[in-house]
Parts: C-alpha cells; sequence; structure tokens
C-alpha cells in the first residue's frame, strides 16, 4: 500500500493570535445558537411564556424574555472578554511514524508511540441520551469546522500505582488537517469512543 507523506509526518503550529480569532468565532456561532434556541423555546413551546403572562400579563412575560435575552448577551460579552485577555501560548506538533514532539510555550516533551494505549476524539456530548441533541451536534460541527478536532492520548501505566489515575496527553488539530492526524494516530494507536466514564476519575492532562 502506498502512503502518502502526509500520513507519515505531519507538523503545524497554532499560534496565540489565532487561537485567539478561532476562539472568538467559536464563542459567537456557539453563543446565538443558544439564544435562538432560547427564544424559540419560549415562544415555540409556550410553557414559560404562557405561565407568566396568565401570572402577570403580557408586559410581564416580555419583561421576563427581555431579561433572559439582557443575561444571555451579558454571558457572550463575559467571554468574549475572558478570550480576550486569557494568555494563550504558542503551540507545535510533529508527528511522525516514530514519534510525537509537543511544544506549548517554553515546555516540551516527545513521546514514543509505544507510551501510549489509544486515543480518544473529544466530544462535547456523550450517551445515547444526547447523541440526537440537534444543538449539541451543530456545537460539535462548528468547533471542528473553526478550531479543529481535539484528541486525547491516554499514556499506559507505567507502575503500581499508576493504575489508579489516567494521563491524557491533548492534541489540537488544524481545522483542515483534522482528517490527517485523525489517520496518522490510528496507525499506531487503536482509536476507542470516548464515554463518560473515559476522563472521569483522578485524571491529568499534558498539554491542553
Amino acid at each position: 500500500m502506498n502512503i502518502s507523506d502526509d500520513f507519515l509526518k505531519l507538523s503545524w503550529e497554532i499560534t496565540p493570535l489565532e487561537k485567539r480569532k478561532r476562539t472568538k468565532r467559536f464563542i459567537l456561532v456557539t453563543c446565538l445558537s443558544f439564544i435562538g434556541l432560547l427564544i424559540s423555546s419560549l415562544f415555540y413551546f409556550g410553557s414559560d411564556f404562557t405561565s407568566w403572562a396568565l401570572r402577570g400579563g403580557i408586559k410581564f412575560a416580555l419583561n421576563r424574555v427581555f431579561y433572559i435575552v439582557i443575561g444571555a448577551i451579558g454571558s457572550i460579552l463575559f467571554f468574549f472578554l475572558l478570550n480576550f485577555i486569557l494568555p494563550y501560548k504558542k503551540r507545535t506538533y510533529f508527528l511522525d511514524n516514530e514519534k510525537l514532539v509537543i511544544s506549548k510555550g517554553k515546555k516540551k516533551k516527545y513521546f514514543l508511540w509505544n507510551e501510549f494505549d489509544c486515543f480518544y476524539l473529544h466530544r462535547f456530548y456523550r450517551g445515547s441520551s444526547n447523541k440526537q441533541d440537534p444543538t449539541a451536534k451543530k456545537i460539535l460541527k462548528a468547533k471542528q469546522t473553526i478550531e479543529g478536532q481535539i484528541f486525547y492520548l491516554r499514556k499506559k501505566s507505567t507502575n503500581f500505582f499508576a493504575r489508579f489515575y489516567k494521563v491524557l496527553v491533548v492534541i489540537y488539530s488544524e481545522p483542515d488537517n483534522a482528517k490527517s492526524v485523525l489517520n496518522l494516530l490510528a496507525r499506531h494507536l487503536p482509536k476507542k469512543t470516548m464515554k463518560s466514564t473515559s476522563d472521569l476519575g483522578l485524571v491529568f492532562y499534558q498539554f491542553k
């Protein structure tokens, strides 16, 4: 089988400016989705709005809706401010058939593939009850389109005490190379589905 160079070697970097711009776009898309869902649920399903109108009149109900929308807008502004002041660090990644090299700011580390058990794709929602949630699917798709995919690589237990905790090495892909990263990881590690218990318990994240 012929394997292209993209599957044998990958490298990319995510600068603080790129991260800030992508997070800003994702916050906007996510918050607008929630606001639209909130307003449509109030007027379409009508249970809350009707009860407020019956209890205090139409003006009272509209005021409640107004305060909810103002609160949602305030939340958007808060997340934008948080994104503006957070000290993002430059990230670099290098993957080939022998190793994985990650840096975040001044921190840099080399990993061999045999140091890991498996890898997961990050999920916003888990469990069969939430898989059909259209809002969750929309948010997940927006994140992958704007920010790329997140991969969790689970390290092997190296001693007796390591059996009682988990170490997950985190990789953030670019929006346009997530499939290549997935294919390269799958060449060296088994891919497992992230469940509700995959990152529970005592978990240490590296390069998150």
